[in-house]
C-alpha cells in the first residue's frame, strides 16, 4: 500500500532559503505556529512567532486564504502579506506608514501590493478577527512553510486512523 497525501496550501516564512524539491524532500519537523521559530529565516535570520505574530498569521490565514484558492492569481498577495507578518511589526508594506519591511511599488505587479495591504490594514485596524490555527513546517536547508490542515488532511487522516485500527483487528 502506498500512502499518498492529499495537497495542501503552504507559504513560504524564509527568504532567500532556497525551495525543497517535493519529490526528494520532506520537512520533518511538524510544529504549532505559536512559540515557534524557522530554522534559518533567511535574509533577517530566524524568526520566532510570539502571540502578536502568530495571531496577525492567523487572522490573515483565516480571512483571505480563500480567496486564494477562489483565484491562484491573489497568491502573489497573500505571499507578501505573509511575509510582512513573518518579517515586520507594523503590519503595512507602505514606507510612508513606517514599513520596514516594504516594496517598490513600481516593481510589483499592479495590484498585487494594493491587495496586501488592504487585507494588513483589515488585521491592523481589527476588521479580520477571524483565527485559524496554524502549523509551521521545517527542514534545514530549505524555506520553512506555515500552513492549516484542511478539512480534507484531517478527514483524510482521521480516516487513516480508523483503517490501521481495523485492519489491526
Amino acid at each position: 500500500d502506498i500512502f499518498v497525501p492529499p495537497s495542501f496550501m503552504a507559504y513560504c516564512v524564509e527568504l532567500g532559503e532556497p525551495l525543497s524539491v517535493p519529490a526528494t524532500h520532506t520537512h520533518p519537523n511538524v510544529m504549532p505556529l505559536l512559540g515557534s521559530t524557522t530554522q534559518a529565516g533567511g535574509l533577517s535570520g530566524p524568526v520566532f512567532f510570539d502571540a502578536a505574530r502568530t495571531t496577525n498569521m492567523e487572522r490573515l490565514w483565516a480571512n483571505y486564504s480563500f480567496l486564494v484558492q477562489l483565484a491562484p492569481g491573489l497568491s502573489r498577495a497573500f505571499q507578501l502579506a505573509v511575509w510582512e507578518v513573518a518579517f515586520d511589526d507594523d503590519m503595512t508594506l507602505m514606507p510612508q506608514l513606517g514599513g520596514r519591511f516594504w516594496v517598490d511599488v513600481g516593481q510589483m505587479q499592479l495590484g498585487t501590493t494594493e491587495i496586501a495591504e488592504l487585507w494588513l490594514s483589515d488585521i491592523r485596524n481589527g476588521v479580520a478577527t477571524a483565527q485559524s490555527s496554524l502549523f509551521l513546517l521545517s527542514r534545514n536547508g530549505s524555506q520553512d512553510l506555515i500552513t492549516t490542515p484542511e478539512p480534507s488532511v484531517v478527514a483524510m487522516l482521521g480516516l487513516s486512523v480508523v483503517m490501521i485500527v481495523l485492519r489491526r483487528r
